[in-house]
């Protein structure tokens, strides 16, 4: 039935409950047309609601930089090693995939 994936869209706030700064992590969408949207940006702020300058950007399928003050910087996280057939497995890592077969059990 063609490809499986999943495509969050829309903004999630995180809190940090012990501090009050929070992170807008904002998952683009394309549109009916525009295929596949795979990037997230997030901004980070402060407990007073003022921009810390420290952000993300990237996607969620393969990896994110940091964002500081405007310049991107060095990447902080990348997507690991997929399963063999990767497209017909919901694109699953293969840590993913251990944690789904020891969950099983």
């Amino acid at each position: 039935m063609g490809e499986k994936y999943v495509e969050p869209v829309g903004t999630m706030v995180i809190t940090n409950e012990s501090t009050g700064g929070k992170a807008n992590v904002e998952f683009k969408q394309k549109g009916m047309f525009g295929g596949r949207s795979e990037d997230v940006v997030v901004d980070t702020f402060g407990p007073d609601g003022s921009s810390t300058g420290l952000g993300l950007v990237g996607t969620w399928t393969t990896s994110l930089k940091v964002v500081e003050n405007g310049k991107t910087g060095g990447e902080i996280w990348h997507v690991g090693e997929l399963v063999d057939n990767a497209a017909q497995r919901y694109g699953l890592t293969t840590f993913a995939a251990s944690y789904v077969r020891i969950s099983a059990r």
